[in-house]
């Protein structure tokens, strides 16, 4: 019997079972320096992506080689906007309004410290 020739609507695409690599070694940096601004950070994953909460909240996660923060919306356009971070979206996803993009190596960390910080007490006020 052959196939239908119909376009399948994105709901009905089929999943990929690829493995998306998180910058592990970027993750493990802004750890350790987020625990000399917030020690109460608690380690887990999120987006399938290593990431750091603040009780039960997400601050931020590595997505493949970014960085993806949740910050106050006025905050994530003002920094979209400036051209510092892009919207986040994971897996091809919407952007989502308090979910900005930050690239960076690890040399980068200590500049992310402002937008990182923002993303702790955000999360932090929001638990």
């Amino acid at each position: 019997m052959p196939k239908s020739s119909r376009a399948r609507k994105p709901s009905e695409q089929p999943k990929s079972n690829a493995k998306v690599a998180h910058d592990r070694q970027l993750f493990d940096t802004l750890v350790t320096h987020v625990r000399s601004i917030e020690p109460k950070i608690r380690i887990g994953s999120m987006f399938g992506s290593p990431a750091v909460f603040m009780g039960r909240r997400m601050a931020f996660c590595v997505f493949k080689s970014g960085v993806g923060a949740k910050v106050p919306a006025a905050d994530a356009a003002r920094l979209i906007a400036s051209g510092a971070a892009t919207s986040f979206r994971p897996y091809g996803k919407p952007a989502m309004k308090e979910w900005i993009e930050l690239q960076a190596s690890q040399a980068d960390v200590p500049k992310l410290a402002p937008v990182l910080s923002l993303a702790l007490r955000y999360a932090k006020s929001s638990a």
